[in-house]
């Protein structure tokens, strides 16, 4: 009768297999994770870059037409929507809700914005709001990164957060306001400290399903191994 011996190296073969293919299944499960804490985002990535439009200090509000660039960030329209840039000192309340300066976009509806950043990332964030807080009215953005698809209201009261996660990587996002220019009941859609990051902060992943039962067959592995040893073991003693 012919026996075959399992050896050291099998058994590591066998531990690391059923480890790499754990490892494999979790890694290929990409997921998409949604923010509106900027402080709960910020922890989730490593060293953010920030474009805040801080440099927009007139008063006279230049007009970018369809589209603007500021730290490496490309910010883009099409005809008949242009972009504003508009400093904080400005009256107009989303300027006194952010205490800073922001880029403002109108025209449509929809009219929709185009970030492309200079690279690619795996997350991003950024701050919002309604600019004529006064007039009441607000916008339902439609947020695209990565394939998935989020909706949003403004607000005219207070500067709001909203920013994404991705275990993918991904350069460019979209914001599409669905109300844009209405009448009498104006809506105009304003961003503020656009942020991106190429890294997540480290995390303990926890094993899927598939990779505990994978964990576990490579465990029962070693255990008919270590069976079959004592047995010839006690065999040789006989």
């Amino acid at each position: 009768m012919r026996r075959t011996f399992l050896t050291k190296s099998l058994v590591a073969t066998v531990f690391g297999t059923g480890c790499a293919l754990a490892m494999t299944i979790t890694e290929a499960s990409a997921s998409i994770v949604s923010f509106t804490s900027a402080s709960a985002w910020q922890a989730a990535v490593q060293s953010p870059s920030t474009v805040d439009f801080n440099s927009f200090t007139s008063n006279v509000l230049p007009n970018f037409g369809q589209s603007y660039t500021e730290g490496g960030v490309n910010f883009s329209t099409t005809s008949p929507v242009v972009m504003f840039g508009v400093p904080g000192t400005n009256q107009f309340p989303a300027g006194l809700l952010y205490g800073s300066g922001y880029l403002e976009w109108q025209g449509g509806p929809p009219a929709t914005l185009t970030i492309t950043l200079p690279s690619a990332v795996k997350a991003i964030g950024f701050d919002f709001a309604e600019l004529f807080a006064n007039l009441g009215g607000t916008d339902t953005f439609t947020i695209v990164v990565d394939g998935s698809t989020f909706t949003e209201d403004t607000s005219h009261t207070s500067a709001l957060f909203f920013g994404v996660t991705d275990t993918n990587t991904f350069s460019s996002f979209t914001i599409t306001d669905l109300n844009g220019t209405l009448g009498t009941n104006n809506v105009f859609p304003t961003i503020d400290n656009v942020s991106y990051a190429t890294t997540l902060a480290p995390t303990t992943a926890v094993p899927e399903p598939g990779s505990l039962a994978l964990f576990g067959s490579a465990l029962a592995g070693l255990a008919v191994i270590r069976r079959r040893r004592q047995e010839r073991r006690r065999a040789v003693v006989r």
